[in-house]
C-alpha cells in the first residue's frame, strides 16, 4: 500500500496508524501528487530520453526536441493518475511553457518563462492566486531558477543538488 501510494498517490492501501506517522512526521505530502513530482517524472524522463535519443541517432529529430514531447507526455499521464489536481495542473501548464520552447528550439529565459507561465496559469484558474500554494509554487520555482542560473559558470551535479537543496531550505522555510 506505501509502493503504491508513493508512486500514483493512492492512499487506500494505508491504514490509519500509518496515517497518524505521517501526520506526526510531516510527511502526508509524500503520499499525494504534487506539482514537485510531476517535475521531478518529467525531468528523469527527459533526461533519460535525451541521453538515449542523443547516443542510439534513430531518430531524424533533434534529441531535446524529442525528450521534450516524451517528458510532456508522461507528465501529462502522471497528473491524470492525479486526477488532475491543482497543483498537477499547474506544474503541468508551467512545464509545458518550456517544453513548448524546447520543442519550438527557442531561446528561452527563465524568467520571461516564469511569467508567461504565471500569465497562463491564471488565465487557466483565475482564483487561483487566492490560494497561498499558488503563490508558494511559483516562489519555490523562481527559487530554482535563480540557484541555478549559472551566472558564475557551469558546476557540477552534485554541487548543484546541494546549491538548489540549500536554496529551497532556507528560501522556502517560515
Amino acid at each position: 500500500g506505501l509502493i503504491k501510494a508513493l508512486t500514483i498517490g493512492d492512499g487506500s492501501g494505508i491504514d490509519q496508524q500509518q496515517w497518524r506517522l505521517f501526520r506526526e512526521t510531516g510527511t502526508t505530502h509524500l503520499v499525494v501528487i504534487s506539482g514537485s513530482h510531476i517535475g521531478l517524472v518529467a525531468g528523469f524522463i527527459y533526461y533519460l530520453v535525451l541521453k538515449i535519443s542523443a547516443r542510439t541517432g534513430l531518430l531524424r529529430w533533434p534529441p531535446p526536441r524529442v525528450a521534450a514531447i516524451v517528458s510532456m507526455v508522461a507528465a501529462l499521464f502522471y497528473s491524470a493518475l492525479a486526477g488532475f489536481s491543482v497543483p498537477t495542473s499547474r506544474a503541468l501548464v508551467m512545464l509545458a511553457m518550456v517544453m513548448t520552447a524546447v520543442v519550438l528550439q527557442r531561446q528561452i529565459r527563465p524568467l520571461h518563462t516564469l511569467s508567461v507561465a504565471l500569465v497562463a496559469v491564471r488565465a487557466a484558474d483565475p482564483l487561483a492566486v487566492g490560494s497561498a500554494g499558488f503563490w508558494l509554487s511559483f516562489f519555490a520555482v523562481g527559487l530554482i531558477v535563480y540557484a541555478m542560473a549559472g551566472r558564475l559558470g557551469k558546476i557540477g551535479p552534485i554541487r548543484g543538488t546541494l546549491k538548489l537543496q540549500w536554496y529551497a531550505t532556507v528560501g522556502l522555510t517560515p
